[in-house]
């Protein structure tokens, strides 16, 4: 049965995590000796500028605090374990992102493991009728599961929390297949949580990301925390507090009506001490896009014409969407002079344009449909899983579009700036464990 028991507090300290942990019982059925997996959100990473992790990555402070709650509660042995974006030209992949982080601080004190499920041995199960995926085996090595996502929405799902965090433990080609053709991701997430309950999931709101889940989203700082036994609680307290109902969540919806709970969080039994319409913080969900299709406002802006880069749909994963925005910002350098119409075509479902004279096909999903060149005038792929920048300008200025580096240079340096001139709101301190790197070093 379901808990419905709910605990958020304002985060002080690492030791803030075990505060918030016993407030919603969420050791209860921690037995000493246990084997257990705890699994971040680490999503990925993009050396191609400076990175900010600020409510994109779950907080290193916190895995800390994690850490140290497991130890203090006799858990036998602790396991991180994540599967994030693996891209060589990003310099992006779950061991260079422990690095990065200075995870190696979490095993010299606390004797943790890290592990990257990408290259670990996967078991194929049954989602639902017919449809396969691939799950890490550390999953049924354990015995209590911890979830530790991040506070932010989702341009494909409005919020991604405590269900949708558990994607990282599928295989890649797992994860893009839940971006289904026929609009089964939100489904997928349901089901997936219903699969592999988390023992724990506590979500990390010490930043929350607008227009998330990646650092091209906006982060804010709400300094709090959410923990519960109860997967479905702890998301419809986040969801309320980033401003969204169940209604507004197709996965929590379905969660809901499947399960038979109710979608009102005042039945929720929240524990801590905190209101929470007074933490309630509303954040956008979804980027605006010009009416035609075109691409966003900015294009107009800087004079972005006869390229139509139409906006990404449900079937644009998360290896592609990295990329999606560094394409959409070196767009704006474009010096397009032809005044034939050329397109981009994302995703698994797109379907090219009778006027377009050139249709760019990006990644791997729509070079294999239109391998043919089936109704384009000129199909020109734009190869990788996800393409690699370099790729991306090249195939670009081969094709009558020319482009550079330097807006997509401008907006990196002005994303990481926004956040470093506010030290006190954005503290470095809470992710790197270890040498700071030099972009990311506090202003003196």
């Amino acid at each position: 049965m379901p808990s419905n028991v709910v605990s958020m507090i304002k985060y002080k300290n690492i030791s803030s995590v075990a505060e918030v942990i016993e407030e919603c019982g969420g050791f209860k059925n921690l037995k000493r000796g246990d084997r257990v997996l705890v699994k971040p959100n680490l999503v990925g990473w993009d050396n191609n500028g400076p990175y900010p992790p600020w409510g994109v990555l779950t907080t290193s402070a916190v895995m800390e605090g994690v850490c140290a709650a497991l130890k203090d509660a006799g858990a036998g042995s602790v396991e991180i374990g994540e599967a994030s974006i693996k891209c060589k030209a990003i310099g992006s992949g779950t061991t260079e992102i422990y690095g990065y982080l200075g995870y190696r601080k979490l095993v010299d004190k606390y004797g943790v493991k890290l592990t990257d499920f990408n290259k670990e041995d996967f078991d194929e199960v049954e989602i639902d009728d017919g449809h396969k995926i691939k799950i890490t085996k550390r999953v049924k090595d354990c015995d209590f599961l911890l979830n530790v996502p991040v506070l932010k929405t989702h341009g494909h799902t409005v919020v991604t929390l405590a269900m949708k965090n558990l994607k990282g433990l599928m295989h890649a080609r797992s994860k893009s297949y839940f971006h289904h053709p026929d609009n089964l991701l939100d489904h997928f997430i349901s089901l997936l949580a219903a699969k592999y309950p988390p023992s724990l999931s506590l979500i990390d709101g010490v930043y929350a990301c607008e227009k998330g889940p990646l650092h091209f989203g906006i982060a804010h700082r709400y300094g709090l925390l959410v923990a519960s036994t109860d997967v479905y609680a702890a998301d419809v307290l986040g969801s309320h507090i980033l401003g969204y109902d169940v209604d507004d969540v197709a996965y929590l919806i379905e969660w809901a009506e499947r399960h038979g709970r109710s979608k009102n969080v005042g039945d929720l039994d929240i524990r801590g001490g905190l209101d929470p319409a007074a933490e309630r913080k509303p954040l956008d969900w979804d980027w605006e896009w010009l009416e035609d299709d075109s691409g966003p406002p900015s294009f107009k802006k800087y004079g972005v014409k006869n390229v139509k880069l139409y906006k990404y749909d449900h079937t644009l994963c998360t290896g592609c969407s990295y990329m999606f925005n560094p394409l959409m910002l070196i767009l704006m350098s474009s010096k397009k002079e032809s005044e034939d119409l050329y397109e981009i075509l994302t995703g698994m479902v797109m379907e090219p344009s009778p006027d377009a004279e050139k249709t760019f096909l990006f990644g791997k999903c729509p070079v294999d449909r239109f391998k043919d060149g089936r109704g384009c005038a000129n199909a020109i792929p734009i190869k990788g899983c996800p393409p690699s920048l370099d790729t991306i300008i090249k195939v670009l200025c081969e094709n009558g579009v020319p482009v550079s580096l330097d807006q997509y240079d401008k907006y990196r340096r002005y994303i990481m700036d926004r956040y470093l001139s506010k030290p006190d709101i954005f503290k470095v301190e809470d992710f790197y464990m270890g040498e700071i790197p030099p972009e990311a070093a506090p202003r003196v």
